[in-house]
């Protein structure tokens, strides 16, 4: 086949396929003066440029490439900033400030489909949570919405965008309260304790795409002992139960099915009084299936005193691990190869606390 018959073809793909994409996943790793682009695919970094990005919180709409920036304007108001992901240059805001003491009620939810988006904020604290329907394209307030009950500010959206999911925890209660977006209507709601056998005590950590990882304390004397396992919000079913000892934070890979746990060791004085900050990570990340509720692989990294998951690829074939010494100091990014279960590459990298975007391009 020569080079004309070549070009033909894919000119002739083109056409018959318009929305055909040839984009690659990229990432950005966001700090308050520095930004990096990677390319997961070579575990590479493209590029670094400076940004003004007070460290807030991030929301991303992979719809529409605006990513939204939750920081502080002034002494006591907040506001949110719409970024273009691909430049992280400002586009505007919303047209909405909010008071410092309520910014960690505010939650940005996003469908995967649809032109809507929804913020939950507090008007002031100890106010109501309202919810305001926005347009994903004009970034203009469509209508606000109260709930009965009231939403907490641990939510998800379901991929369709039709339900809401409010996860209601404390000492007593674990369920997952759930609204149709429609008009944020009470639909039902799903009682997450029932799934306990021997655990009393426990709670709801990470949660992403209408799922949740439940932790069932077992007992705390002489060891922490707990069942770790995934909630599946649409069937109501939980996953196998893992049975472990080792403490530490741990990162959800849903749709492979997979638990990512950062093992912390004891590193205090005292063993009757143990505070979180006598903890520091051992380096070892053991990766759970939790379709078996085996372990399938342990995955060492060299970690100075302690680290932090911070991403893992939409494709989730890679996971991204920061560590730093004292004081925040030395930080370098960990690149793991989900596959083979072992680092491919670590960098330096500018800043110690940095908040990692993956879109397309």
């Amino acid at each position: 086949m020569n080079n004309i018959v070549r070009v033909v073809l894919v000119l002739l793909v083109l056409i018959i396929s318009p929305n055909l994409s040839w984009a690659r996943t990229k990432a950005w790793l966001i700090g308050t003066h520095k930004a990096i682009k990677l390319d997961p695919a070579t575990n590479t970094i493209e590029k670094q440029q400076g940004v003004d990005i007070e460290q807030g919180r991030f929301f991303f709409d992979q719809r529409t490439d605006n990513l939204f920036v939750l920081q502080r304007a002034a002494r006591f108001l907040s506001e949110v900033n719409v970024l273009n992901v691909k430049t992280l240059q400002k586009k505007t805001k919303l047209d909405i400030t909010i008071d410092t003491n309520t910014r960690d009620e505010v939650q940005l939810l996003f469908s995967t489909s649809g032109s809507l988006f929804y913020l939950r904020w507090m008007e002031e604290e100890d106010g109501t949570p309202e919810i305001v329907a926005y347009d994903a394209t004009t970034l203009k307030p469509l209508k606000k919405y109260s709930t009965t009950p009231a939403t907490t500010n641990e939510l998800m959206i379901s991929a369709s965008g039709d339900r809401l999911y409010s996860l209601v925890q404390d000492e007593n209660i674990m369920k997952i309260d759930i609204f149709e977006t429609n008009n944020f209507s009470y639909v039902s709601s799903l009682d997450i304790k029932k799934f306990f056998t021997i655990g009393t005590e426990g709670g709801v950590g990470e949660f992403k795409n209408e799922k949740l990882v439940v932790d069932e304390v077992i007992s705390r004397i002489p060891v922490l002992e707990s069942f770790q396992y995934v909630y599946d919000i649409p069937t109501n079913k939980i996953s196998t139960k893992i049975k472990k000892t080792i403490k530490g934070d741990y990162l959800l890979i849903p749709a492979t099915n997979k638990i990512a746990l950062n093992e912390e060791q004891y590193v205090g004085k005292f063993k009757s009084m143990r505070l979180e900050t006598d903890y520091q990570s051992s380096g070892k990340i053991h990766i759970f299936d939790t379709t078996t509720g085996k372990e399938v692989a342990l995955v060492k990294v060299n970690v100075a005193q302690n680290g932090k998951f911070i991403g893992v690829t939409p494709a989730e074939d890679k996971l991204y691990f920061l560590s730093y010494g004292a004081g925040f100091s030395n930080p370098m990014l960990h690149m793991i190869d989900l596959k083979k279960h072992l680092v491919v590459r670590t960098l330096p990298i500018p800043e110690a606390s940095m908040t990692m975007v993956f879109f397309e391009e």
